[in-house]
């Protein structure tokens, strides 16, 4: 399959807008998210239920990543690991290829659990959310899109929702942290450091993967007093007490892995890498370990400015 079907280089299908036989009245996402409209409540149907589930989807599967992804996002979806940070400039692609990971792990016959995302507002959750549609598309996976789910009328907790024929779920959730309150699964924190309460939203999300879990952070930076940031801070300079596993993906790096030609397959443009590029960073040498990508810089109270948002 040619690499202009994964990123949406050729026409998108539309996508169909359904929700429960039943819906029950529409209430509001949290009141931390971007307001917008739900979707008119129709008819449910499936989506892309060409697969047969029997036939396991995961480490098992004959993925060709060389064709579809740029080496680093191949080695997030490679990786295992229960605990990951992925710090990372922006539009390289990151968000769309950790969809694929949350597909990865929720669609196998015998997958264990669902996948909570909480996404910095509710049209991020969204795009997420068609994302994750899309990647189902592309694998011919049985899903179905069930939109707008109420999970907490009292909290007023929603989620944008992609059902698998096993029965697991992706739920795509808006900011509140108590969203995650009482669930089990994998966690996705996207652009966790754009979040109103990180240290909030940490505490509850790590605890949903006590029982075989993985919890993975997506992020920008967003200035050195965030939590991200302490993070990033403590897996360069403190020994990586918690065990991070650290990818490190700024510009500079995906220029190099070719992002800037499928920019142009996807845009008609004809840039150049250096035209591509940001003004030089300072004070900043990338080294690649593997799966593990860190960034050595000065010990300062600064991120990487390349990784600045």
């Amino acid at each position: 399959m040619p690499f202009s079907s994964l990123f949406g280089f050729m026409s998108k299908p539309p996508q169909a807008p359904i929700t429960s036989d039943a819906p029950p009245s529409q209430t509001p996402i949290a009141s931390d998210s971007l307001r917008c409209e739900p979707p008119q409540p129709v008819k449910s149907e499936p989506v892309g239920g060409y697969r047969n589930l029997s036939e396991a989807i995961g480490a098992e599967i004959d993925f060709p990543y060389d064709s579809w992804l740029l080496p680093t996002q191949a080695k997030w979806i490679e990786d295992p690991w229960h605990l990951r940070i992925w710090e990372k400039s922006r539009q390289v692609g990151a968000t769309r290829t950790d969809a694929l990971d949350s597909v990865l792990k929720a669609s196998p016959k015998e997958a264990r659990f669902d996948v909570w995302v909480t996404s910095r507002d509710d049209i991020q959750s969204r795009l997420y959310l068609e994302d994750c549609l899309d990647w189902a598309k592309i694998l011919h996976l049985a899903a179905t899109y069930e939109s707008v789910v109420l999970l907490d009328s009292k909290a007023n907790v929603s989620a944008h929702v992609l059902q698998f024929a096993n029965k697991r779920r992706i739920y795509c959730l808006s900011s509140n942290p108590n969203a995650l309150a009482g669930k089990r699964g994998h966690v996705k924190l996207d652009e966790f450091a754009l979040h109103e309460d990180q240290r909030l939203l940490y505490r509850i999300a790590k605890p949903v993967t006590q029982w075989g879990g993985t919890l993975s952070i997506v992020s920008t930076h967003r200035g050195i007093g965030t939590l991200f940031n302490e993070f990033i801070s403590d897996i360069r300079y403190k020994g990586n007490p918690m065990g991070w596993h650290l990818f490190t993906y700024p510009i500079q790096k995906a220029i190099e892995e070719g992002i800037v030609q499928r920019i142009n397959e996807k845009s008609g443009r004809n840039e150049t890498n250096e035209q591509s590029s940001p003004a030089p960073a300072r004070n900043v040498e990338t080294k690649n370990n593997g799966s593990r990508n860190t960034a050595a810089s000065r010990p300062t109270n600064h991120p990487p400015s390349s990784l600045t948002k």
